[in-house]
């Protein structure tokens, strides 16, 4: 796996993203997708969920800034390396911080979409116990692309997500 400014973690990186994503005006969580190059730069950021356009593209920003990374490698050889990202903007609300929050969208969810925590489905109910400190990654499936994946199941959105260990 990459290591984040050569000996740091996805968690070293994620609290460096929460740190500067801190200073903006609104809070809310964005979610991200980027790639840590062979030679360690960031690239093809993308917004894939965000409760604001600004706020999605400020997040983005941030990540897009990153330190150069060590890059992961397969064998010896350096390979790229895919990441999705919850980014936390604006400050943390004292009087909810320790306490779990929902991992809820601004936007609606599908009620139908299949949801899936560390390949194994789960009910959407879930979602609103989870507490996201706890989450590594997020990916969301939509349009043919879940269709693809998960067959006419899928029609209606798939959401996995992958926990920390």
């Amino acid at each position: 796996m990459p290591l984040f400014e050569g000996k740091g973690t996805l968690q070293d990186f994620q609290h460096w993203v929460d740190a500067r994503a801190a200073e903006y005006d609104r809070s809310g969580k964005v979610i991200l997708t980027f790639v840590v190059e062979k030679n360690g730069s960031v690239a093809e950021v993308q917004v894939l969920d965000t409760p604001d356009p600004a706020m999605g593209e400020a997040a983005a920003r941030i990540v897009a800034s990153s330190p150069a990374w060590k890059a992961g490698t397969i064998d010896g050889e350096p390979v790229r390396v895919r990441y999705t990202l919850p980014v936390r903007c604006g400050k943390t609300d004292p009087q909810t911080t320790g306490r779990q929050a929902s991992v809820g969208h601004s936007r609606s969810i599908d009620q139908k979409a299949l949801v899936f925590i560390d390949d194994k489905e789960v009910k959407q109910d879930t979602l609103k116990t989870m507490n996201p400190d706890l989450i590594e990654s997020i990916s969301v499936y939509k349009d043919s692309s879940a269709v693809v994946r998960y067959g006419e199941r899928g029609k209606n959105g798939v959401i996995l997500i992958k926990m920390k260990q």
